[in-house]
């Protein structure tokens, strides 16, 4: 692996983005309301486009209908940009010039529309968002694999996304469903299962993902901890050509091959808690290591872990997770090694009383 070097402070100050049509979540804001000024700070958005502001009383609020309602308190000072915001360990790294060629490279693949993946990302940046490559994608290419999945992040509203895609690759906003919205999640290109290229592009989130209450806001943290491992919470600015490691240690645990969480593993709900359990054997039976206090936790709770997911999303989840991305006459070999793996660390109950009734299904129609 060539080496990568963590950018200075001078250096990070170098690094650009245009500047934004609305402020950015964190900066101080001011807003009218029924005659009367208001003063605080911008969390993020709803789904449905719609602010989140904290009064400078300590309040939540959503009930502002635009983002035209609200500027921010000093207009002329510079907003930060999202990695400005970085928890204390965060990096931001140059990449090598092999890893930068190969994600360019990635970036320049076409949609069924021709255009590319970079003019979309491009596009966004130029509006004055932020956009990364993220998850799987630099993950692979860290480790020198070819990435399965293109997948960004972006601090652009969804609904603002939804416009923008639309006009640049013919997006059929149709796709855009209330669901979707609220998971802060659209797909770009082909359909799942088709041979045609797509890219999966979110926002970054908040809180109460998937619900009616969903917030959406440009903080690394906090999208962090709605993610499992380090070593997917690496985020490419294709832009500026660098790698932001929020962890600090992502990068290093790409290279070792290793699965710690980001976090909190007392405090996941169980059944996305679950499904992190039913990637981490996924992960370990292709070389991975798992961090020891989440080995531990996992170890010792996996039953009650994966019986919060229902039988049914439960044999979905795997057989995506396994099954999916492979052809037919690979299946029994994965579902072997995937089994190896709950009997090195002495699961073997929990497969056979949780996974082992649903391979039928999980296999589907030979």
């Amino acid at each position: 692996m060539a080496s990568l070097v963590t950018l200075s402070d001078q250096e990070i100050n170098q690094l650009q983005l245009p500047p934004a049509p609305h402020p950015r979540p964190g900066v101080p804001i001011i807003w009218h309301q029924n005659g009367r000024r208001y003063e605080g700070h911008l969390i993020g958005h709803r789904y449905d486009g719609r602010p989140t502001v904290l009064h400078q009383d300590g309040m939540y609020s959503d009930d502002l209908m635009s983002f035209d309602q609200l500027r921010a308190r000093d207009p002329f000072a510079q907003q930060p940009p999202n990695w400005k915001k970085l928890p204390t360990a965060g990096k931001i790294i140059r990449p090598s010039a092999p890893i930068v060629d190969t994600l360019d490279a990635l970036l320049q693949s076409t949609f069924p529309s021709g255009r590319t993946y970079f003019e979309v990302a491009d596009e966004i940046w130029k509006r004055g968002y932020e956009i990364f490559l993220v998850g799987g994608t630099v993950r692979d290419v860290l480790a020198g694999l070819k990435p399965n999945d293109i997948d960004f992040i972006t601090t652009m509203p969804l609904k603002t996304l939804i416009s923008v895609v639309e006009a640049v690759c013919r997006y059929p906003r149709k796709q855009a469903t209330e669901s979707a919205m609220k998971h802060g999640h659209i797909r770009l290109g082909g359909t799942p299962g088709s041979k045609d290229p797509f890219a999966d592009i979110s926002v970054f989130k908040f809180n109460s993902t998937g619900s009616v209450n969903t917030v959406f806001g440009a903080d690394f943290e906090r999208d962090m901890i709605h993610r499992d491992f380090t070593c997917n919470a690496i985020y490419y600015d294709p832009l500026n050509r660098t790698l932001i490691d929020p962890f600090g240690s992502g990068v290093s645990d790409t290279q070792a091959r290793l699965l710690r969480p980001v976090f909190d593993i007392g405090n996941r709900p169980r059944n996305e808690f679950a499904k992190i359990v039913i990637r981490t054997f996924k992960f370990t039976s292709r070389g991975y290591a798992i961090e020891g206090t989440y080995q531990a936790y996992i170890v010792e709770h996996c039953s009650a872990i994966l019986q919060s997911l229902g039988q049914y999303e439960r044999l979905s989840y795997i057989r995506t997770q396994l099954l999916s991305k492979h052809p037919r006459d690979k299946h029994d070999e994965i579902i072997a090694a995937y089994k190896s793996e709950f009997s090195r660390f002495g699961l073997i109950d929990a497969w056979n009383a949780l996974v082992e009734p649903l391979l039928a299904q999980i296999r589907g129609p030979s």
